[in-house]
Parts: C-alpha cells; sequence; structure tokens
C-alpha cells in the first residue's frame, strides 16, 4: 500500500519500478526469441488443442 510509505520509500519505489521496465524492455529487445516463445504460448492458450505433444510437434 503505497500510502503507508514515505514520500521519500514512495520516490524510490517509483524509480525502482521504472528502472525494472527499462531493464525488461531493454532485455525483450535483445533477445527476440522471447518474442517467439511468447507468441507459441498464447498460440496454445488461444487453440487449447486436445493433444497438446500433437499440437507442438
Amino acid at each position: 500500500d503505497a500510502g503507508e510509505l514515505s514520500a521519500e520509500l514512495q520516490d524510490r519505489l517509483r524509480r525502482f519500478k521504472i528502472r525494472t521496465r527499462i531493464d525488461n524492455e531493454t532485455y525483450l529487445r535483445s533477445h527476440p526469441e522471447v518474442e517467439i516463445m511468447i507468441s507459441g504460448f498464447l498460440d496454445v492458450l488461444l487453440k487449447r488443442p486436445a493433444d497438446i505433444r500433437k499440437f507442438a510437434a
């Protein structure tokens, strides 16, 4: 609960979140294979195949 934090801690938390988002974006941009993996997982979630092994093959 951000209301329980002091102004200084709220600011540190905000900066930490921003830095984490930037780091995550940098990582994802430098590893395009992650997008391919996520796309594959989403395909499985959306299609919900009865036989996952056959679908994966």
